[in-house]
């Protein structure tokens, strides 16, 4: 994007000791032969409700995956369901389990998950376990050999020391996805630490939420996965397990007219922008609501207008964010961007503790829920993955969460801002598309 290549012309320019090399390990952003080995699932598409169609059809002509239906879904609002869901799916899935994540602690909840990943391997069921390599810490890792002594195979997603063909170090693997039986998954933000789940409530959890889906949509979510493993795995042909599926099918008994969804994955194994592309395409089709909730606000000028548009058609556009996120640099990079939006009329209110959300609704008609954040690190360079839900109960849900949260977050005021400061953000506002 032209945001990005001013960022490395300036960064390479004025420090080119230092640019050139940050370029050369971090410059490119897409694994084109990745992108061309890509055969997604085609499928014919599930008829869209009024208002869902100029999304569906733009994310299914970039070839993502279809709208389905037949899918049954639960939305989990908060860090204690999706835990005891995750843990209750675990503990009840007969044949295979395969995870992917971010961040894997080693902190007592990520503990308690791995010993139950554990207690399922030596049982005979079959674990696979995909990490990133740079969002998980080094002190999680010994515990992992635990896992594999019990037969479950683990994978760390782009090692920092790796085949430089398999992508540059910078395009991390953001997805967070379970998988059980190939019969039922669990995504959204939510990685596996205390800040984002545990047993029992925690005053000091972020705000997050999850999905739990069942049903046709789930078929995109096994590719995506498999597709992943091969990526990394140093043998996968031995480690790609022949699974038995249960039978009746997952869907037999789910209504077809209902939960209509499009799994929208994201990333520098991706043709172009799908999820990037959706969003924007959102925010120039809304006609009476714009509802973001995201930790981290960066967007680039397209979003940025898109939005400042809405707002001046009369378009109800409301930002959340953290008052203070767990990135000072991501809250020095958003001020500039929401004083445009807040004097353009956008309405923006600072939650008290972390909010991890990423939630965008569009009118009653569509929602957006899955791992990106409305940044350009996570639209542009990680791989993520999203969800576009276009039944209108599931939609009314997911605005009656964001209400409630917004209702309790304070006002954003502008104030005075030293020279200091503006200065600092008006740098990082020209370097933010690299970070």
């Amino acid at each position: 994007p032209p945001g990005s290549t001013l960022a490395w012309i300036f960064a390479i320019i004025l420090i080119p000791y230092v640019g050139i090399p940050l370029y050369l390990t971090f410059g490119t952003r897409k694994i084109k032969n990745r992108v061309k080995k890509k055969k997604w699932l085609r499928r014919e598409k599930s008829g869209l409700p009024p208002g869902a169609e100029p999304f569906g059809k733009i994310l299914y002509s970039s070839g993502i995956y279809p709208p389905l239906s037949n899918s049954d879904i639960k939305i989990l609002t908060n860090g204690e369901d999706s835990y005891n869901v995750l843990i209750s799916e675990i503990e009840n899935a007969k044949h295979s389990i395969d995870i992917e994540v971010y961040v894997f602690s080693r902190d007592p909840v990520g503990m308690l998950i791995l010993n139950k990943l554990i207690e399922r391997a030596k049982a005979g069921i079959k674990v696979r376990l995909l990490v990133d390599a740079w969002g998980s810490s080094f002190l999680i890792r010994p515990s992992f050999r635990e896992l594999k002594k019990a037969g479950g195979l683990v994978t760390f997603f782009l090692p920092l020391i790796h085949n430089p063909a398999k992508g540059r170090t910078n395009l991390r693997n953001h997805r967070k996805l379970a998988i059980f039986d190939e019969h039922i998954a669990i995504f959204g933000g939510m990685n596996y630490a205390n800040e984002y789940m545990g047993p029992s409530a925690d005053p000091q959890r972020w705000s997050d939420l999850c999905l739990r889906l069942e049903g046709l949509a789930i078929e995109p979510l096994i590719e995506i996965f498999n597709s992943d493993w091969k990526m990394f795995s140093k043998n996968p042909a031995k480690n790609n397990y022949q699974l038995e599926k249960e039978k009746p099918g997952a869907a037999d008994n789910i209504p077809k007219d209902q939960h209509i969804v499009q799994i929208v994955a994201s990333g520098p194994d991706i043709n172009g922008d799908p999820l990037y592309d959706g969003l924007l395409t959102s925010c120039f089709e809304a006609k009476e609501k714009i509802w973001l909730t995201t930790p981290y606000f960066v967007p680039d000028g397209s979003l940025l207008k898109a939005l400042t548009l809405a707002c001046q058609r009369g378009v109800d556009v409301r930002i959340l964010v953290p008052k203070r996120s767990n990135h000072q640099f991501a809250d020095l990079c958003r001020g500039s961007f929401l004083r445009e939006l807040h004097e353009a009329g956008a309405k923006i209110s600072l939650a008290q503790k972390m909010t991890h959300a990423k939630l965008m609704v569009i009118d009653d008609h569509v929602a957006v829920v899955g791992s990106a954040n409305f940044d350009l690190r996570s639209l542009l360079y990680n791989y993520e993955l999203g969800i576009f839900l276009y039944y209108k109960p599931d939609v009314r849900e997911l605005i009656d969460w964001y209400a409630e949260r917004y209702q309790e977050a304070s006002v954003y005021e502008i104030h005075r801002s030293s020279w200091l400061r503006e200065s600092i953000e008006g740098v990082l506002r020209i370097f933010g598309p690299l970070f």
